[in-house]
């Protein structure tokens, strides 16, 4: 690679263009591009570069070209937070075109003078599109002064933010963690145990003793039947048969029976069809 070649290089590095568009617009390719940064980092001869009235290496003038196009950017972001940028005007998808104000509603002033429309034109003949100046933000603004003067408006910024922070902050209650371990809770009542009661034994059946002053009891006539209290008596008795079930005559229900009506009497052509079919 050439030095013509390298110093255009670094020129459009400067100018914005990646390292591929650079070596490209240059008249070479990506492969030799990075084959010559590889050389001039070993300090092979010949790939020194006059870039900003200084002498340096292909490499050290790569990244010095890349400086200066961030100092570049940084311009025209400072430019922007203190004018603005223009920006051009669509409408429905349409650029927008200036017109001059002069001619407006003057078509004879348009054919007086030889002039095809009232829109604006450069010495090219070209049209010109309309144009509105964006203001940038308020945040925009403050950060550029932030990193300019921050001497000056970075204390106040940040106390201002701060400030109303604590304004638009809604009152809510403040939890303080304590950094003593927490009371153990007491331990629970033990549980009541069921008291199982013994089987009581059964007592004998003993008959009560005699009374001698009590009057012997009398003997119950042989005829009358006394129920024993220990046995319960079982009477079974058979349910008289069910009648039968007729049902009540419906005379009132059903309409009474019609008589048939009377046969029709034969006519003479029956009766003649009759013995004619006979013979």
């Amino acid at each position: 690679m050439n030095n013509a070649t390298m110093v255009a290089i670094v020129h459009n590095l400067a100018d914005g263009l990646n390292y591929k568009a650079a070596a490209v617009s240059a008249g070479s390719s990506a492969r030799n591009f990075w084959r010559a940064i590889k050389n001039s980092q070993e300090g092979k001869p010949g790939y020194m570069v006059s870039y900003l009235d200084e002498d340096l290496t292909f490499a050290d003038a790569c990244a010095t070209a890349r400086r200066v196009h961030s100092m570049q950017v940084r311009s025209s972001y400072e430019q922007y937070c203190l004018t603005g940028r223009d920006e051009v005007v669509t409408y429905n998808g349409e650029v927008q075109y200036q017109k001059d104000p002069a001619l407006i509603g003057k078509p004879w002033l348009i054919d007086m003078l030889g002039l095809d429309d009232d829109y604006i034109r450069n010495s090219k003949g070209e049209v010109q599109p309309l144009t509105v100046v964006r203001k940038p933000s308020d945040a925009a603004v403050l950060r550029f002064l932030e990193a300019s003067h921050g001497d000056e408006y970075r204390p106040s910024s940040v106390q201002n933010i701060i400030t109303t922070n604590l304004n638009k902050a809604p009152t809510r209650p403040v939890v303080r963690y304590s950094e003593e371990a927490p009371p153990i809770p007491p331990p629970r009542p033990p549980i009541p145990e069921l008291l199982v009661l013994p089987d009581l034994p059964e007592q004998a059946e003993q008959d009560p003793e005699p009374d001698a002053d009590a009057p012997e009891p009398s003997e119950p006539a042989r005829d009358t039947l006394v129920a024993d209290p220990t046995k319960l008596e079982r009477i079974i008795r058979e349910a008289p048969p069910a009648a039968e079930y007729t049902p009540p005559p419906q005379t009132d229900i059903l309409a009474p029976p019609r008589d048939a009506p009377p046969a029709p009497a034969p006519s003479n052509i029956n009766a003649k069809l009759r013995a004619g079919g006979k013979a």
